[in-house]
């Protein structure tokens, strides 16, 4: 029956613009969010670096820029694999590199990340006589460091492990170890909320209201570029997401408005037959054997059979059968009401 196909086909529906409708919210929300990293990293750089510095006063609190070099504010962090270097924060990570095949059949490289550690200690930016310290590094939206070890270990597969991943549709082949560090001396640009704190100390803190938090070692017009490559690329996809969100939408409750109206129909046509139903028993007109309802012989046969086209039920016992004519036993595509005169 058509309502039926309707049921089957629902939840698809509602899953495709589910997905679509989540698609558009994360395209949007990520637009949203480089605009406005776009629109702070213009006010900052038109303010110029380090001038809120010297000016802010105990207790005040001010977005800004402030470049120099990185100090550390207690012992260094010696590298595990470079022990002739040390720095301020430590990155520790293991990747493993792997060829997986998808549902066509396509082997592709993979790199998934195994373990990743971080060990810092504190350390402030030196802007002339100044010490701004930096709370809070980890929470940075960018974090620039610099790789001071990397090795690749590949892994040597045995006749059955190459034979297990053919199968299996994952093969390992190299494990990767990196170490970055940021180093003392680097100069960073760390762009985020200065503050004086009560015990005269001045920070650099994670600001609020969506405004990025970055300590970098590139230019602050490089970040700019790459984030509104971004936006583009997020206002491409939104767009696309946003349309098929819509169309999707569109169709959904069309459908769902013809499912109603055929529904309005259908209960309409059994309230037609059972009053013409009616009519006819009060009358006293005898329902001839042949055109009687071969379930319950009882009321006239109403509901023709498609494709077959068998008229052999009634409205009431046409509800109560399966999905196979009780003549023929031929499927029911859909059912319609006939009036015989």
């Amino acid at each position: 029956m058509k309502t039926e196909i309707f049921l089957h086909n629902l939840p698809t529906e509602i899953l495709v613009f589910s997905v679509d409708a989540i698609l558009s919210y994360f395209f949007y929300k990520s637009y949203n969010k480089t605009s406005t990293y776009i629109q702070c990293l213009q006010d900052v750089i038109s303010k110029g670096e380090n001038k809120d510095v010297e000016q802010i006063q105990t207790g005040e609190k001010r977005y800004t820029m402030v470049q120099g070099p990185v100090k550390s504010l207690g012992n260094n962090i010696i590298s595990v694999y470079a022990p002739n270097m040390s720095g301020v924060i430590q990155r520790m990570s293991t990747n493993e590199y792997v060829m997986t095949r998808n549902s066509s059949g396509y082997w592709m490289d993979q790199s998934r990340p195994i373990h990743q550690s971080y060990n810092t200690v504190p350390f402030a930016i030196v802007v002339g006589s100044s010490l701004i310290e930096v709370k809070d590094v980890l929470l940075a939206d960018e974090l620039h460091l610099d790789t001071v070890y990397s090795r690749y270990d590949p892994m040597v597969h045995s006749l059955a492990a190459n034979m297990w991943s053919f199968f299996s549709g994952i093969r390992r082949y190299g494990l990767e170890t990196t170490e970055e560090m940021l180093k003392e001396g680097t100069i960073v640009t760390g762009i985020g909320e200065l503050a004086v704190l009560e015990n005269g100390t001045k920070a650099l803190l994670p600001p609020g209201k969506n405004k990025p938090f970055f300590i970098i070692t590139q230019s602050v017009a490089t970040i700019l570029s790459t984030i509104r490559d971004k936006k583009m690329l997020y206002g491409a996809l939104l767009v696309i997401t946003g349309t098929l969100t819509a169309a999707s939408s569109a169709l959904l409750i069309r459908r769902l408005w013809i499912h109603l109206k055929k529904k309005r129909e259908s209960a309409d046509l059994r309230r037609r037959l059972r009053e013409r139903r009616r009519n006819a028993r009060t009358h006293g007109d005898n329902i001839p054997q042949a055109l009687q309802c071969i379930v319950c012989q009882d009321n006239p046969r109403e509901v023709i059979m498609l494709p077959c086209g068998h008229l052999c039920v009634c409205e009431d016992c046409s509800a109560q059968l399966g999905s196979t004519c009780p003549v023929c036993r031929a499927h029911i595509a859909t059912r319609a009401a006939a009036f015989l005169s």
